[in-house]
């Protein structure tokens, strides 16, 4: 008789290798309903990704072809798409192991309503994310240009708003579990993923460069 694996405990104070360690086995744990899940619900989604791929690579060795933009453009969007439900599906099953005892014998069908809520609020808050680093991006523009046109004290100007940004962003990252295994609002998801990441800021730089650098090194 296999040995039912230890449950992992949301709700408790972790450093940045028991972070890891506790998703890892989290992942292990639930690596088969994952992937049955997800083939099940992103498969559709990848088929037409790679269509539309095929589709821009033709459009863009081909000189008499307009189709290259619309094709480009559909599948960035599929991207995003596919990147929303992978995110509700992930957040609906953390979800599920967190009430329940075990998640042997779930079906993607008693999931499906949870995935479908979760997938649009990951899409909400990714929506607002791009929508923010396209202000900051428009802002820092026109900082740059007041540097070359007013004075080199903008330039110091620039870069402080860059750390700013660059920060802020950091200390939103734990929007996404807030909003949606917590379901609080977006405005207090924001505000209060801000004030735990200054809080905790040495221990969630850390897990987002050893993050980074697995993700770089894989």
């Amino acid at each position: 008789m296999n040995k039912q694996p230890q449950k992992i405990e949301f709700y408790k104070k972790r450093g940045v290798s028991e972070i890891l360690s506790a998703s890892m086995e989290f992942f292990k744990q639930n690596f088969l309903l994952l992937l049955k899940v997800s083939a099940c619900i992103l498969l559709p989604i990848n088929i037409l990704q790679a269509i539309f791929a095929n589709n821009t690579l033709m459009a863009l060795f081909d000189p008499l072809s307009y189709e290259y933009d619309a094709n480009y453009f559909l599948g960035v969007g599929l991207n995003l798409v596919s990147y929303c439900v992978m995110t509700g599906v992930i957040y609906t099953i953390l979800l599920y192991y967190n009430k329940r005892d075990t998640l042997e014998g779930i079906t993607l069908t008693e999931m499906l309503n949870d995935i479908r809520r979760n997938s649009l609020k990951a899409f909400t808050l990714t929506l607002l994310f791009l929508l923010l680093i396209a202000l900051f991006t428009f802002l820092g523009a026109i900082l740059v240009a007041a540097a070359y046109t007013v004075n080199p004290a903008a330039g110091i100007l620039i870069a402080f708003f860059l750390i700013l940004c660059l920060f802020l962003l950091i200390f939103t990252v734990q929007v996404y579990p807030l909003r949606i295994l917590e379901n609080t609002g977006i405005m207090d998801s924001f505000s209060t993923s801000i004030r735990l990441g200054i809080k905790n800021i040495g221990k969630l730089l850390g897990t987002v460069l050893l993050i980074g650098l697995l993700t770089a090194v894989c």
